[in-house]
């Protein structure tokens, strides 16, 4: 969280935190597979399966076929909520006017939409 911090603390005309998930996203279809197969990812790619165990947990619980999609959404919502419940960063927000939101690249369209 610090370097999200940093920005709009150090550079007060930053007014702007953008959590951008994307389309297929690797790390999410790692931690899928990880987690449905019980078998450990390798290395320091396990912490990020574990970051990522809450998204899955939401995702699971959605309609719809298409769990990566779900999960990189689910991701995305989370942590726009939790940088929102940052202490640094809700003082920002309601002091200086800064805006957490979340979106989703398209990686063939190319447009992000804006989903938090």
């Amino acid at each position: 969280l610090g370097s999200v911090e940093f920005g709009p603390n150090g550079y007060r005309s930053a007014r702007l935190i953008l959590v951008l998930g994307h389309e297929g996203c690797g790390a999410i279809t790692a931690a899928i597979q990880s987690i449905q197969t019980g078998v450990p990812a390798p290395g320091h790619i396990q912490a990020v399966v574990h970051a990522l165990r809450p998204a899955y947990d939401v995702a699971i619980s959605q309609p719809g076929d298409d769990l990566v999609e779900k999960m990189v959404r689910a991701q995305v919502v989370l942590t726009v909520q939790r940088l929102q419940n940052d202490p640094l960063i809700a003082e920002l927000i309601r002091n200086e006017g800064l805006m957490v939101v979340g979106g989703r690249y398209g990686l063939i369209s190319g447009q992000v939409e804006l989903i938090a």
